[in-house]
């Protein structure tokens, strides 16, 4: 499972703190105009408030003071109102959310339904996708009474460097294989298409060899539509060509809200080199930036909280994941006991992968049985967490009797159809004594109709198609072979 960076650890603590003093807060009268709007907290912090008779409008300004104290200028806002009709008839409400252009910038309007029965609540999302920190309004108004609360999130929180549209303003990036860069792109502010069209950065190569190192680019789709893309060129020092580019994740149509991976080797890269990154993306997204080796380490990996891996993980393809089970779950870094003071074993960790197409794909593993483990396994599962695999459980790393040796293995599965799936990594037994540190990567190998179409109808003996043979689709059952 992941492996969670100081940063984002700390991030926990304090909202789970946080958390522990949510508190309601009263709305505070007269907040009928931009100018005296209330403060809208964010979550876990919610709102109470009453509107009706001469109160027919209230005013919010959405506080992000929060998120941009941590440099964090680009996300998906959602306004979530839940509402109770309290007045003697049937009634409706309508709210509105405006950026700082107030009255003239209208970003959404949630009509509630136009028949809301006394005594009924309803629940409504105002959700604006690609929002640049900026002062943000809600405003609900009514024709009749109604008792409400809201809560606001600002979700998938970037950072966002800027200027940087220019290969001489490239922001500069730090050769470093343990931090990630974190940026966005495409984030319009007050709805301007030109607000940051292409994100230049720039790392300088310091003394070393880079034969074995890539760099990993990861990013989702946080706009409020799918089909959308980001892609990546790569330069060397002043070429005009770059000596990479593509779609990340080799997907020209990401779902909304979905990741995708790319590893682009850096073997050309000599200490002094300069390498420019250009990214650019019709919708706005997060994404962020790595080196890493290919040959990559085990490490301990001391903030798993989720021990029977119901909590899955994307992995995109050639994306290496470097984890463990077995071993025992730290929480807030320190060791978990369950009631009766067991210790609370990570036993599973789960990870999702999407295939764009049919085809087959590749696991490379490499495990050491850190506690004399017999053997390492997986289950292969649907995107609903049905397994597939026709068994409960395939085994892909096995060891003899001998402790703390490494392995590795190569197996590929065939006859995918396109969509999402998950696998599901366990040890043998379950305990303390089946410690197993692993990493884990796969590559796709699509099917392509390499030949001439097939004539249909051709499903039965007598239809069957003769020579000279063609290549035609079919719905594929997973199938696997070992390496």
């Amino acid at each position: 499972m992941k492996k969670l960076h100081q940063l984002l650890l700390a991030f926990l603590l304090c909202t789970s703190v946080q958390n522990l003093m949510a508190q309601h807060y009263n709305e505070t009268e007269p907040n009928n105009s931009f100018a005296t709007a209330n403060l809208l907290k964010r979550f876990p912090d919610t709102l109470l408030a009453t509107i009706g008779g001469s109160d027919a409008i209230d005013y919010f300004k959405v506080d992000l003071s929060y998120y941009t104290g941590f440099n964090w200028t680009t996300g998906t806002l959602v306004v979530d109102i839940v509402a109770t009709n309290t007045g003697s008839s049937a009634s409706s409400l309508k709210a509105e959310l405006f950026n700082g252009l107030q009255g003239a910038g209208l970003l959404k309007t949630e009509n509630f339904s136009g028949s809301i029965a006394p005594g009924a609540s309803i629940t409504r999302s105002i959700i604006y996708c690609g929002a640049v920190s900026d002062d943000y309004f809600v405003a609900v108004t009514t024709g009749g009474q109604f008792s409400y609360r809201v809560n606001i999130y600002y979700s998938d929180a970037n950072p966002n460097t800027e200027p940087n549209n220019t290969r001489a303003s490239a922001s500069s990036i730090s050769y470093d294989t343990v931090i990630t860069k974190r940026q966005a792109i495409n984030y319009q502010y007050r709805q301007d298409p030109y607000t940051d069209t292409v994100d230049y950065l720039k790392t300088v190569f310091p003394p070393g060899s880079y034969g074995n190192i890539a760099l990993e680019i990861k990013a989702k789709n946080n706009g409020c539509a799918s089909g959308k893309w980001i892609q990546y060129a790569l330069f060397r020092n002043n070429d005009v060509a770059p000596f990479a580019t593509g779609y990340v994740g080799n997907n020209s149509s990401v779902l909304q809200f979905s990741e995708v991976f790319s590893s682009i080797p850096l073997s050309n890269m000599l200490q002094g080199d300069a390498l420019i990154i250009k990214i650019w993306s019709n919708a706005p997204f997060g994404y962020e930036l790595r080196y890493r080796s290919s040959d990559v380490e085990l490490e301990d990996e001391t903030y798993d909280v989720d021990p029977e891996g119901y909590s899955y993980e994307f992995i995109g393809e050639n994306e290496t994941k470097v984890a463990q089970v077995g071993y025992q779950i730290y929480e807030n870094g320190l060791p978990l006991y369950d009631d009766d003071g067991n210790p609370v074993i990570d036993n599973y960790d789960s990870y999702q992968f999407t295939l764009p197409q049919d085809g087959a794909i590749t696991l490379y593993v490499k495990a050491r049985n850190d506690g004399c483990s017999s053997g390492l396994y997986f289950d292969l599962e649907d995107e609903y967490g049905n397994s597939i695999s026709n068994m409960d459980y395939i085994q892909i790393a096995s060891w003899n009797g001998s402790c703390s040796e490494i392995v590795y293995t190569i197996k590929t599965f065939r006859a995918f159809t396109a969509g999402s799936y998950r696998l599901r990594i366990y040890n043998s037994s379950y305990g303390y004594d089946e410690r197993v540190s692993y990493t884990l990567k796969y590559l796709f190998l699509p099917y392509t109709n390499g030949g001439s179409n097939d004539a249909e109808p051709n499903s039965s003996q007598a239809s069957a198609l003769c020579s000279p043979v063609k290549h035609g689709s079919t719905s594929f059952v997973m199938k696997s072979s070992t390496h």
